[in-house]
């Protein structure tokens, strides 16, 4: 299959696209990026007035939105979402009154998204704006991306910067904090575990003293199923032994320790988020993966049906999984991001700290999730090697704890990881790189 007909399916499947753009744009592409950054204005009476402004348009009685705003309803899995456009920024909003009261007491927010310029940190900066927040993201750029600051500023710093951290919790003194700063390549992780132990536990220890000194004691942390090893039983429930195979997986497993540490005798309350496979991308474009060097099944999959790669090749055929090669449960970055603001609305609400798995609860193999993505984008040549060091043969999620205390549900399917992923590979990356 040829470029252009490859072109053509990702748009079968996906919203929006359009064509791409030469890479000279990457340039314009950043200085809008800094812009629209460096353009909030988070002064107490800035943020007053829009507290008075958007609290009033969700009045339980007149359920009027201010004149300056403009509102459309529709339909989003089930629920009407109300889409709100104050100020030139639109955030969708439930309808519904639970939401709508709930959304009060948090609106306008500060909250401090640790690494949210990287590719989660930015869907939850998504979510968190639609949902009121004002996210703040601390970036230190390494692995980050300017053009992903689109929806709160961007304060560039490192965790281990203790001086740093202690500015911006003075500036914006955030109401919660969200951590996703870390590195998390697994084979890296093999290479170099002390690096992986300076950033992850030495960083975060520096981020929870800040934290600590300015009063903060709320956080979400960004943790994996790589802390549970190799699995006794499929699927994977919070209850299983943790027993990682691999010092990313030890260095995310030693900072829940310390947070279980910190909400017992200090009371810094925690949500500990286990999530397993990350891939999909925002539908409309705006953000997406992008690693370099990219390591990840799917994104690696989609660059090699687009031509950009010569062949993908599996890392072992011979686990004792149903084809031999490992299984993984994909789940959606924006189903992840939900779960991240659930979590912190939780926390703000009085909740008590947990820990939960996030994801789908169904596995796919990489041979499967291959012969999906050539259904979608296009047949490319598939090369066979050996396993790599650290890797399970199997991480499903039992996510019924997260659907339990916090009504989260993934509602996004492998084929919607696989067109959303395609369209910003094939259509908006190539912008920016």
């Amino acid at each position: 299959m040829g470029i252009a007909r490859r072109a053509e399916s990702v748009s079968s499947c996906s919203a929006g696209n359009q064509s791409s753009s030469p890479n000279h744009l990457r340039s314009r592409a950043r200085a809008r990026s800094f812009a629209r950054a460096k353009s909030f204005d988070l002064n107490l009476s800035a943020r007053s007035k829009n507290f008075d402004s958007v609290a009033s348009g969700f009045s339980a009685t007149t359920q009027q939105l201010p004149a300056a705003s403009e509102r459309q309803v529709r339909c989003v899995h089930g629920r009407e979402v109300a889409t709100v456009r104050l100020k030139g920024r639109s955030r969708e909003t439930p309808t519904d009154n639970r939401s709508r009261l709930a959304q009060l007491r948090f609106v306008m927010a500060n909250i401090l998204v640790v690494g949210g310029a990287g590719y989660i940190g930015s869907h939850t900066c998504l979510d968190l704006f639609n949902k009121g927040f004002t996210p703040i993201a601390y970036d230190n750029l390494s692995n980050g991306h300017l053009e992903f600051v689109k929806w709160g500023p961007l304060e560039k710093g490192d965790i281990r910067d203790r001086d740093r951290l202690d500015e911006v919790f003075k500036k914006y003194r955030p109401s919660a904090i969200v951590h996703f700063a870390a590195a998390i390549e697994v084979g890296e992780s093999v290479r170099d575990p002390s690096a992986f132990y300076e950033n992850n536990v030495s960083g975060t220890i520096t981020l929870l003293r800040a934290a600590q000194a300015a009063s903060v004691n709320k956080i979400v942390f960004s943790s994996t199923c790589a802390t549970y090893g190799v699995p006794l039983a499929i699927p994977i429930n919070e209850t299983h032994s943790q027993l990682p195979i691999n010092p990313y997986g030890r260095s995310k497993l030693i900072v829940e320790q310390i947070l279980r540490d910190l909400d017992l005798y200090q009371g810094v309350r925690s949500f500990i988020l286990r999530y397993f496979n990350a891939a999909g991308a925002d539908p409309q474009g705006r953000i997406g993966e992008w690693h370099s060097p990219e390591t990840h099944a799917v994104p690696l999959a989609i660059e090699t049906a687009l031509g950009r790669r010569p062949h993908f090749r599996v890392l072992g055929t011979d686990y004792d999984t149903r084809d031999g090669s490992c299984i993984r449960d994909f789940v959606h970055v924006l189903d992840l991001a939900e779960a991240h603001t659930r979590s912190v609305e939780s926390l703000l609400s009085g909740s008590a700290s947990h820990a939960f798995n996030l994801g789908t609860g169904h596995g796919i193999s990489v041979k499967e999730l291959l012969k999906n993505v050539q259904q979608v984008v296009g047949d490319f040549k598939v090369e066979y090697g050996p396993r790599r060091e650290g890797d399970s043969p199997s991480l499903v999620a039992d996510n019924s704890l997260a659907r339990q205390t916090i009504g989260w549900r993934p509602q996004h399917d492998l084929k919607s990881i696989i067109c959303t992923a395609a369209n910003w590979h094939s259509n908006y990356l190539p912008r920016l790189v």
